[in-house]
Order: C-alpha cells, then structure tokens, then sequence
C-alpha cells in the first residue's frame, strides 16, 4: 500500500492481514503489520494471534501476545482467542493460567466463552473433575449463569469419561437452572450409554425425546443403531434405521459409519444376505463404503467358508479405489488358512507387502497357524525367521502356535526348546493354553514322567494349570491303560469339568471297572458338573456289555432328567443290549423310537445305523420271531442297503429251523446275487 502511493487505515490493513491469516500466509501476513505506516491496534494484533493459532503455531501467537502488551492492553476477544489456541494444543492449565489473569485483573473480565472454552479443554483431555471445579467456580465465584453450551462439554466429558450417574446429575442441574438440554447433550447421553453398554438406557431416552420437541442429530442416532448392533441386537438396530429414514423432516441421513455397524451386524448374525442388499442400498444412496465396511463384510464371508465371494469382494473393493489395510488382508489370509489353501494366503502376503503395506504380527500368526495345521512345520519355521529378518516381533500367540505344530508333529524336543526360547529370549511368559498344548503332546507320546514335570513349572511360575491341562494328562494316562495314575491325578484338579470327569469314566469303563464307573457319574452330579450325552453312553456302554440292561435303563431316564436328549448312539447300545439279553419287546420299542426320530430329522447324524437294523435282525431271529426279522432286512433293503452277512446267515438259519426250506433257499439266491 505504501509503496502505491495510497495512505490506508488500520481497518484496510486489518483486513488484507485477514485474509492473509485466512490462507495460513502468516509470512506475509507478518510483512504487512511491520509495514503498517500506522500503529496496530488490538484488533489488528487479535487476527494475527487468532490466525497463529489457527496455523498451529502457538509459539509465534504467544510471542505475538507479549509483544502486543508493549503497545496495547489485549480486549476480552484477544484473550478468548489465547484461550482457545491453549485448549486446542492441549495445555488447558495455561489457558486456565490466562483466565484467572483475567479473573484478577481490572480492565478484562473471562466471560461466558472464556469459561466454556477452559471447561471444555478440561473435559476434552479426561479432567473432569477440573472442569466440574471451574464450573462451580464459574457461578459461585463470579456470578455467572452456564448456558446450554457449557453445561453440554460436561455432560460430554462425564460420557466419554463412563461416568453416566454424574452426567445425568448435571443433566437434571441444567434443568433445575432454568437451561434446557439440546440435541447435542441428549446425543452426548446417548452415545455414553451405548459406549457404557447400557443401551436399553439410551433407547428409553431416545423414546422420551421422540415425544418432546428436540429432534435428535445424525450422530446420536447412528451411535443407537451402532450400539444395537454391537449388543448383536441387529433386528432392533434395523427397525430404528427404517424408522429414522422414515422421519417427516428427511433431516436424518445415514453415513458410512451407520451402514457399515449394520453390515457388521448383520455379517455377526449370520445374515450375509441382508448385509450384502445393505452394501448395494448403502451405494446406491452415493455413500461411500470404506476399509472398514469391506474388512466386516470380508469377515462375515471367510467365517462363513465363501471364500469365492470375499475374494471377489476384495477385488471389486480395490477396483473402487478402497486401499485394503492390513486388517482387510489378515482377514483373508486368516479366511483362506482356514480353508486349508495357505499358498494361496501366502501369495496373499507377498501381494499385501508389495503394497507397502507391512505385514504385523496378527497377520504372520494366521499364515504360521496355517501351516502348522498342516503339518507344514518347516515352512513354519521358515515364516517365523522371517519375521525376525523383517523386525516384526513375536507375541505368545506366534510361540503357541509354533508348539502346537511341533506337539502335533511329535517333535516334541523342539517344542520343549522353543518353550525356553518363548520365555528367555524372548521375555515372553507362556499362559495356560500354552502349557497345556506341551503337556498335551507330552501325555501322547506317553511321556507322563516329563508331562506332570511341565504342570509342576506351571504352578511355580504362578500358572494356574486348568480341566484341559489336566485332561490332557488324564486323556493319555488313561489311553495307556493308567487308570489308576488318572484317578490319582483327577483329584489334583480344582474344578474338573465335564470332560475331565468323562476321560476317566470312559477309562474305567474301558477296563470293566463300571461300579467305580458309576460312583464317579454320582460325584460328578453332586459337584453340580452337568454330564454329557458322552458320559452317558460310556457308562450305559459298559453296563449293557455286563448284561446289566435295569441299570443301563434307568440311566437313559436319568438322561432326561438332566435336560439331555440321546442320540442314536445312545438308543444303538441300548438296542444291542436288550437284543442279546434276549428282551426283543423293549428293544424292539427302542427301534421304532429310533425310527420317529429319524423321520423328524433330515439329518445324517440322525439317520437309524446299520448297526442297529444288525442288533435287532439277529435278535429277533434268536427269539425265532423270523418274520418281523425279515421285514427289519426289507426296510433296510429300501435304504439301498443289503443285511451283513451275520445276519443273513442268522436268518436262513431260523427259517431251515422252523422248516420254512423253500423261503431259506430263495433267500440264499437273493443274498448270492449281491455277492454275500
């Protein structure tokens, strides 16, 4: 200006330095004032502090601010603007510094904006018991009434802090002041009680609001739906998305972060249907899927085994532009390892790093699980060097991992090497799961001797050794015919589960000791550990093998009595029991309730098995009931199914023993034919 010749005011010079400061040119900004041919003024000194501040040099704008002292007292603006630069970098004590300079100070009262400003850089940085301290001060000590805005950085710290009974206090003590809450502080409450997991208390607020005249925000219905979602409450979450898409004032828009809780949801529940429709409405509405939305979508499908879909998915993700981060990569490496085609997650790897996007320690242990699933240990191995070379640290789960693939391979000395390894040079302590992974490969081998050694390491390292820990030790003991060392070891264990006490009951079943058999079921039961289906057949097992089919009865009532249903297994021991005890009424009985079941079912599992068509053939031919014999092979026949030679022979037996010759001879052409 100088330099045209023109003489300017403060006020063209104020506002050639705004826009300056607008742009974030604080150079030429600065340029101007120092070539000012008039005095700044505090205005002047207020747009160059104000666009310091808003550049993120708060360094500059405190220096500004000094300087200014020199020649001008700062206005309550200038200090407001000191303020809010403080709180945005975080150093809310300064700013609190400023205003009690303020406080005591006689040209420059803090006012209402001073005040909300330092309340809110308190409840912004989790201090909130200093924010609620200067609140009372704000009204006890200089007269001042909090409005909307204040009182709403409270409740909203108060929320984001989980302190849900205080924020509603300060709700009600708003309401009591004469300031009604607004959108913004129903929507701080409710994103609070969603976050608290409490979301039946968000939804009674939401209701009580819907009947007022505040109509909630975009971000506070959002939080409800995701909230719902997040409880797996997905049907309620997409009743109120329908509901607020219906609002007469079509104010509510969903964003990317509402769609993609509900594809989240619905992929959680099951329903990749729906959440798949949900993509194309999201789409279709111009709203922008991003990683996340495609990362729970490509969850949903891998857990679901549809790969063919999710890779797919991904392709389509990457030809829109969506950069996969690591978290969408491991998915599908994790995906594609469970589906046993761990080249194909490697080749996945190798494409994820070529994208300069590193691969992290989750992604590496879905890949060496892979192979060690496989029994690729090798390979494994060669993964976790890779690791090292690449700088990506090991965590418990990649040594866990490792020796399982080592226990399962039987190369037990490396597992036990590796186990040193994990906890010296690494630093790494083994859990639980760990331990018992070792001692489970140790009780196969029948190692028991070094097994037990690996408990006792446990509990001296304050491991606590768990049912599973245990029943591996049983497991094998009693696989080695130790029945006895698995009876000594089970009373070690604190809280044998069902499991444990099944291993041992199976063993002892296993070796005719079904009294003590029995006697372990009622501990069990007394113990208040339910039994299984498992627990069951093992005993009714042994009991119908001894020809005890009373007691092996009133074990199947028993069954009932503890909510159980038996299964075919169950009702086949039974059959073959009562078959050879020569009880045909109640085994035939047996079968017919077999037969029901299956007809209820089109399961495989519930299918009636050959074994028990076999049991009741051969019984009823024994009790020379030779046609119902006959009439049991042609329903078995009609599965496309022949009778076992036994039977056949046990047929043809009983009709040359009642003299029915000719029947016996077509019966032996018949069988010829299929080649029996």
């Amino acid at each position: 200006m100088k330099s045209a010749g023109v003489s300017s005011s403060a006020s063209a010079y104020n506002a050639v330095i705004h826009g300056y400061c607008k742009a974030r040119n604080m150079a030429k900004a600065m340029e101007i004032v120092k070539g000012m041919e008039c005095q700044p003024t505090v205005v002047t000194w207020t747009i160059i502090i104000d666009g310091f501040c808003k550049a993120n040099q708060l360094k500059q704008a405190l220096a500004c601010f000094e300087k200014m002292r020199e020649f001008v007292a700062p206005n309550e603006r200038t200090y407001n603007v000191v303020v809010n630069g403080l709180c945005k970098a975080r150093l809310t004590s300064k700013a609190y510094e400023v205003l009690k300079e303020m406080r005591d100070g006689k040209s420059v009262a803090p006012d209402l904006v001073t005040y909300s400003t330092v309340i809110n850089g308190f409840c912004k940085q989790g201090e909130m018991d200093r924010a609620c301290e200067i609140l009372r001060e704000m009204v006890t000590r200089d007269g001042m009434a909090p409005d909307v805005v204040t009182y709403t950085s409270v409740v909203d710290g108060l929320c984001r802090d989980g302190k849900m009974d205080r924020a509603c206090e300060m709700v009600r003590e708003m309401k009591l002041k004469g300031v009604e809450p607004d959108k913004f502080t129903f929507s701080a409450l409710i994103t609070g009680w969603c976050n608290a997991r409490k979301v039946d208390e968000a939804l009674k607020l939401y209701k009580e609001i819907l009947t007022s005249s505040c109509r909630l925000d975009a971000v506070s219905s959002s939080a409800l739906i995701t909230g719902l979602c997040r409880e797996r409450r997905i049907g309620e979450a997409y009743e109120l998305f329908q509901e607020m898409e219906m609002r007469e004032d079509g104010a509510w828009k969903p964003d990317v972060v509402t769609y993609t809780a509900l594809i989240d949801g619905f992929c959680k529940s099951g329903n990749l249907e729906k959440a798949m429709k949900m993509l194309g409405v999201m789409e279709g509405r111009k709203c922008v899927p991003n990683v996340v939305t495609y990362s729970s979508l490509l969850h949903g499908l891998c857990k679901a085994g549809d790969l063919d879909q999710a890779l797919d998915l991904f392709r389509r993700m990457t030809s829109k532009g969506c950069v996969p981060n690591v978290v969408t990569y491991t998915t599908l490496i994790h995906g594609l390892c469970a589906a046993h085609k761990v080249d194909a997650a490697r080749l996945l790897m190798d494409e994820m790093t070529a994208t300069c996007c590193p691969a992290d320690t989750v992604s590496y242990n879905a890949l060496l699980d892979g192979y060690c699933r496989l029994g690729r240990i090798e390979e494994a191995k060669q993964l976790f060097k890779e690791m090292a070379a690449k700088s990506c640290l090991p965590d418990r789960i990649t040594y866990t991992c490792l020796v399982r693939g080592f226990c399962n391979a039987s190369r037990l000395e490396e597992a036990r090497f590796l186990l040193e390894n994990m906890k010296t040079a690494a630093g790494i302590d083994p859990d639980v799961v760990t331990y018992s992974i070792v001692v489970a490969g140790y009780s196969r081998a029948k190692r028991f001797v070094e097994a037990a050694e690996f408990i006792q390491e446990m509990i001296a390292r304050n491991v606590a050794p768990n049912a599973v820990t245990y029943s591996s030790l049983i497991d094998g003991l009693c696989k080695a015919g130790r029945v006895n060392h698995a009876m000594e070891v089970l009373k070690n264990v604190d809280k044998p589960d069902v499991v444990t006490y099944t291993i041992v009951i199976e063993g002892l079943c296993g070796t005719d000791r079904t009294e003590e058999a029995l006697t372990l079921l009622e501990e069990m039961v007394n113990k208040r550990v339910e039994p299984s289906v498992g627990t069951f057949n093992s005993v009714i097992g042994a009991l119908c093998r001894l020809g005890d089919m009373d007691e092996a009865w009133k074990l199947l009532v028993a069954m009932a009595a503890h909510g159980l249903e038996p299964g075919m297994v169950t009702y086949t021991t039974l059959l073959e029991g009562f078959s050879r005890t020569g009880r045909m009424e109640i085994a035939y009985e047996l079968f017919e309730v077999m037969r029901r079941k299956a007809k209820k079912s089109s399961s495989a599992a519930n299918l009636v098995p050959e074994q028990a068509f076999s049991a009741l053939i051969r019984g009823l031919c024994k009790a020379r009931e030779i046609d119902k014999a006959m009439a049991v092979v042609e329903e078995l026949r009609s599965r496309e199914c022949e009778p076992a030679e036994e039977d056949c022979l046990a047929i043809v037996d009983g009709l040359l023993r009642a003299g029915r010759t000719e029947e016996a001879g077509k019966l032996i052409n018949s069988i010829s034919k299929v080649g029996l």
